[in-house]
């Protein structure tokens, strides 16, 4: 288990090549990381009991193999999010319950034995590894994701920033961030893919 602490920041689709562009990631301070395609299936039971309690559960095909990951909600202001992750490599791409146990909650027997695929994401992330020495040192994954969300026939577009801590100090995200609004459209979003997926069938977030 690990704590995630990231920044989410939307943009429009025309701002893209001024991410890939920007000085910020042309220096010795960051190491381009590539792209690659994530698709990805949550899960949830016919009752949305791990929507209800704010819970995502997936299963994610990457160019490597298959992982399955359990998000909590933890906490959320201005794009900022904090919040418990698990992962585990699978060798397939069948969700792998005896991997949920009693410390994964609201995960019980009833919840696991009900869990059936929800909607989808499919999208293309490009990847940067930036060591940032502002006001404050912060190792950061700075991710561009460009895709949609799948749901109940539709479909909603994904593009977006996020920068994802890796080490040092949280106020090293703002800074990275303050620095990318001077000339790129960014707008925080406390609003995860998942709860997406939900919004598209209908279902309040």
């Amino acid at each position: 288990m690990a704590l995630e602490t990231e920044l989410k920041l939307l943009l429009p689709p025309d701002q893209c090549e001024l991410v890939r562009t920007h000085t910020l990631f042309s220096g010795d301070a960051a190491c381009y990381q590539g792209r690659q395609r994530l698709l990805n299936c949550y899960y949830d039971t016919p009752q949305f009991d791990l929507r209800a309690n704010r819970v995502a559960l997936r299963v994610r095909h990457h160019e490597s193999g298959y992982i399955q990951t359990l998000k909590t909600s933890g906490e959320r202001s201005a794009g900022l999010s904090r919040r418990q992750e698990w992962e585990w490599p699978l060798e397939s791409e069948q969700l792998d319950l005896e991997l949920l146990d009693e410390q994964h909650w609201p995960l019980d027997e009833r919840i696991k034995a009900n869990l059936l695929p929800c909607f989808n994401t499919d999208f293309e992330r490009e990847c940067w590894l930036l060591e940032w020495t502002g006001d404050v040192h912060g190792t950061i994954e700075v991710a561009l994701d460009q895709g949609q969300v799948m749901a109940a026939g539709q479909q909603l577009p994904i593009c977006e920033l996020e920068l994802e801590l890796k080490g040092g100090k949280e106020e090293a995200l703002q800074e990275v961030a303050d620095l990318l609004v001077q000339t790129i459209s960014l707008t925080p979003s406390d609003i995860s893919k998942a709860q997406r997926g939900y919004r598209l069938m209908g279902l309040s977030v």
